[in-house]
């Protein structure tokens, strides 16, 4: 196609030997990092001067914004280019198209006619601030401000309903503002170490809510939901779309809302109050219980000889497994809790309900309570269960363990509290810790920075 022909003419003319620098790239262990996507897009090229890359030293090159995060938050590879480090220290918080626009708008072009950048990347090196129109400006404020995210928007819809008639407003925050505060103030995400960052994003959320509700009282129908009727485009000017820069800026200790006056951000004290939040160790934690609804065991049969050494299940009712062989690897739907009589003293241990019983307990369960605990006797006896051997005469009789069905429903996950342990369930031989880990801020850098150490440092 068009395309490919444009970028095989440009990669010939501009740097022949990149195809094979790609290929040896590809096969490395270190895999494409930014800063060699953005030296084979660029054709190996100073995106600012034009001036060839050494590869080889490719680390001494800086990975520049071509729109100012001042003026706009994008990360971006569409909104980052390959640049000398000189270069970019020289361009500051200026914008490429007043620097280099009359030297290498041609090569952009090209690169972007090649199929090599895309026209959001194009579109980003050809803009000027001073001159922005009325359209893109909304393209920009839309891209900060409004979420895309289909749940969110269901979301504001069920709760827009809900609280039609009520003064409740409906605030819709993009999740790329949360990350961007969770990096300007050091808040680490690691979902390894607890579930604590779910509570400290609701609270992020809660918190820039009110903040864009108050700072940017004329940008509300973009994120205010029901909001959109009040909306005059005309009204709305700006030449600035980072719309969290004032909170990262050293020079604005306090910022009010326009309308009241109220102080909706201290520097000194939101940023204390956003740590604590932080740091918290403790916080109320839910998690889902549910049951199993699938496979009831692993497909493939075992022969009849494998039945002596290992527990299998009968391919069908009256196949014994001594002589029909059967299957292994039980899948229990869901668990139960029973009382094991004993002569002196009572236990109760946790049991597996095989996934095989379970159309029969379900059937037994829409009869009635009573029906489903005497269905479910039937399927638990097995497991208490086993052969005897008389001693004189060497007679084997089966012997039933006497058992008493204390939680007929026992779901994966479910939180159970033995004095000063919390403990969550896994099987009906496994739990694991419901006490949520807390480490240090250090100890959350450490091991945040070790999940991308090279395997060769490892080592």
């Amino acid at each position: 196609n068009r395309s490919w022909t444009a970028s095989k003419t440009l990669v010939k003319s501009m740097n022949p030997d990149i195809l094979s620098e790609l290929d040896n790239a590809s096969k490395s262990k270190k895999g494409l990092t930014d800063r060699l996507y953005l030296y084979f897009t660029q054709l190996g090229r100073d995106m600012y001067t034009g001036k060839p890359i050494n590869i080889d030293e490719i680390s001494n090159y800086d990975i520049d914004h071509i729109l100012p995060q001042a003026f706009i938050k994008d990360d971006s590879l569409s909104n980052r280019v390959l640049v000398s480090r000189a270069v970019n220290n020289g361009k500051s918080a200026n914008v490429p198209l007043k620097l280099f626009g009359v030297k290498m708008a041609h090569f952009w072009e090209q690169l972007a006619e090649a199929g090599l950048i895309n026209k959001r990347k194009l579109k980003n090196l050809q803009t000027n601030p001073d001159t922005i129109s009325k359209f893109a400006m909304h393209g920009f404020i839309r891209r900060q401000l409004v979420e895309t995210s289909q749940v969110i928007k269901l979301v504001a819809n069920i709760l827009g309903d809900k609280y039609r008639n009520d003064d409740t407003k409906i605030i819709e925050i993009t999740a790329r503002m949360n990350h961007q505060m969770r990096d300007e103030f050091a808040f680490i995400k690691n979902r390894e170490i607890n579930d604590y960052h779910h509570a400290f994003d609701a609270y992020l959320t809660a918190f820039l809510g009110r903040y864009l509700y108050h700072r940017y009282i004329k940008l509300r129908p973009y994120f205010v939901y029901g909001d959109f009727k009040k909306f005059r485009e005309d009204k709305v000017t700006m030449r600035n779309f980072n719309f969290l820069h004032d909170l990262t800026d050293d020079t604005q200790a306090r910022i009010a809302d326009t309308e009241t006056g109220e102080v909706i951000w201290d520097r000194e004290t939101s940023i204390k109050q956003l740590k604590d939040v932080y740091h918290y160790k403790f916080m109320l934690i839910s998690q889902e219980v549910f049951s199993l609804n699938g496979m009831m065991f692993k497909q493939k049969l075992f022969p009849a000889k494998v039945a002596e050494n290992s527990t299998l299940i009968p391919i069908k009712q009256g196949k014994p497994v001594n002589i029909y062989g059967g299957y292994s690897n039980n899948v229990d739907a869901y668990l139960s809790i029973v009382k094991i009589r004993g002569k002196r003293e009572n236990k109760y241990k946790v049991v597996g309900v095989p996934m095989r019983s379970l159309h029969n307990l379900k059937l037994a369960e829409g009869i009635g309570h009573e029906a489903y605990i005497n269905e479910l006797k039937m399927v638990l006896t097995p497991q208490f269960t086993k052969d005897k051997k008389n001693r004189k005469t060497g007679q084997i009789s089966r012997q039933v363990t006497d058992f008493e069905i204390i939680v007929g429903k026992l779901m994966y996950r479910q939180l159970v509290i033995d004095g000063q342990e919390k403990s969550l369930i896994a099987s009906s031989v496994y739990q694991y810790n419901a006490k949520q880990l807390v480490l240090s801020d250090d100890s959350i850098k450490t091991i945040s920075n070790a999940e991308n150490w090279d395997e060769e440092i490892l080592s």
